[in-house]
């Protein structure tokens, strides 16, 4: 009798053992499981965290593309802006600018009486509308007629001549008058049908004289 109490309790201390062994087995599934479970969550965290920063970075790239366009666009803009906007008059003083004046007028259709630089409504010079209009772009004032400009310019001898100087033909200068700019070269506006030029210095046969404004 006793012996069968004693294998009783002895099925029931390893049944016990069997179940306190089947909990701790659980047990450390479940940790297991757990820290699986924390690995997975950490990954999809890193995998969110890089997609995000990818995001941001194409995002970051598409305003800077857009902002450089911006940029080119303004300063596409600004270049016709500007190319549209008349060269400013010569800052150069005396004869200088009043070459500077004239040679920005070549190509401009010679008319007699005209005095209209590119820009205007129908531009065009005659002989003494260039010079009067050149030097006046350098504050010096002349009236609108060859032979006036002589009568109201400094004699200069041929030796001295001087960029913006101005050269006389016909009597008293009143056929046609011409500005010396140097290298023995001047520039005109000669006769109906051509335009304001730069040509060599006619000192020959109707040559009356230069005068400085």
């Amino acid at each position: 009798m006793q012996g069968q109490q004693t294998q009783a309790q002895a099925a029931v201390t390893s049944e016990k053992d069997a179940i306190l062994q089947n909990t701790q087995a659980q047990q450390q599934q479940s940790s297991a499981l757990a820290q699986e479970q924390g690995q997975i969550a950490t990954l999809v965290q890193q995998q969110q965290a890089a997609e995000a920063a990818a995001a941001a970075q194409a995002a970051a790239a598409k305003l800077a593309a857009a902002q450089a366009a911006a940029a080119s666009a303004r300063s596409n803009s600004s270049a016709a802006t500007f190319s549209n906007i008349a060269a400013p008059p010569p800052t150069a003083p005396g004869g200088a600018g009043a070459v500077q004046a004239a040679e920005s007028q070549i190509g401009v259709p010679y008319q007699w009486g005209a005095e209209s630089p590119k820009g205007s409504a129908n531009p065009g010079f005659d002989c003494s509308g260039l010079t009067a209009w050149s030097w006046g772009q350098v504050g010096v004032s002349l009236p609108h007629f060859s032979g006036a400009q002589m009568a109201d310019s400094t004699p200069v001898p041929l030796s001295d001549l001087q960029p913006g100087d101005l050269l006389f033909y016909g009597p008293g200068g009143s056929e046609h008058v011409a500005m010396f700019i140097g290298g023995g070269q001047m520039i005109e506006a000669p006769y109906t049908g051509a335009s304001v030029w730069i040509t060599g210095l006619r000192l020959g046969s109707g040559f009356a004289g230069a005068g400085r404004p």
